[in-house]
């Protein structure tokens, strides 16, 4: 790997026998000297990644590291992404630019994701002190997701101690007992979207992986903000965000 620093730019090569990416770290992307150089880099005949400098940072430090130890752990890579404060997706996405690490889906754990809906949903982005008292109306939240699971549960319980209101799918029939108040049980897996906040996509069942985008576009008016927050990283962000969802992935720091 290279490294070279100019100025307010960070440039470094992914890729130990060949050159696979080049990520380019500024803050400044459309700035001409910024321009000059992506142009300047060209040459290589790699992708290039242009990134804020401090996701860059963290790229080149667990890059670094990867190739001192000849090994990986996508959990040390995930914490540092928080204590760095930066994306853990862009940084992993990045990173998979190497060959020998790849692009595959990460498998994360219900305890990890738990911890992570504490830290980055519920400590006021999904929900704001100002959107409790919206127009007067109640305030929902979708998911989707069976009641048996302690992630689904600890969602509503969450919701409900915020006094919102919870408009549940569950995938599969059964398992759909409710013992809150404010969770109301959608058969049809839209219905649970309408007049909503934001979804949340609490099941990894394949048949929630394969919904087509131009449907997510088409069922994307039916909520008060189209938020959708997916653990399980089942959808591509750039797929979802063009047609005009804010989605969120595990990894992602607020």
């Amino acid at each position: 790997m290279y490294n070279a620093v100019e100025g307010n730019f960070l440039v470094f090569f992914i890729g130990e026998k060949e050159k696979k990416g080049v990520i380019l770290g500024t803050n400044q992307p459309m700035k001409k000297e910024a321009r000059w150089l992506r142009h300047s880099l060209e040459g290589w005949g790699a992708p290039i990644l242009t990134l804020p400098v401090k996701e860059a940072e963290t790229i080149s430090k667990l890059y670094n590291r990867y190739l001192l130890t000849g090994s990986y752990n996508e959990k040390e890579w995930y914490r540092q992404c928080q204590e760095d404060g930066v994306d853990y997706i862009t940084v992993r996405r990045a990173l998979g630019l190497e060959p020998k690490i790849g692009q595959q889906k990460q498998v994360v754990e219900e305890k990890e994701i738990m911890e992570w809906l504490k830290q980055n949903i519920f400590s006021g982005f999904l929900l704001q002190a100002n959107d409790l008292t919206a127009s007067g109306k109640p305030v929902s939240l979708g998911v989707w997701g069976n009641t048996m699971s302690r992630l689904t549960r600890y969602v509503i319980e969450e919701a409900e101690s915020r006094n919102c209101y919870v408009q549940l799918f569950v995938p599969f029939s059964g398992a759909s007992f409710v013992p809150w108040n404010s969770t109301i049980i959608c058969k049809d897996r839209w219905k649970a979207l309408e007049g909503t906040y934001g979804l949340l996509i609490l099941d990894s069942e394949p048949i929630l992986s394969r919904i087509p985008v131009k449907e997510w576009a088409v069922h994307k008016t039916k909520m008060r903000r189209s938020v959708l927050v997916d653990p399980y990283n089942l959808y591509e962000s750039e797929e979802m965000e063009a047609i005009g969802y804010r989605y969120i992935r595990y990894g992602c720091v607020f």
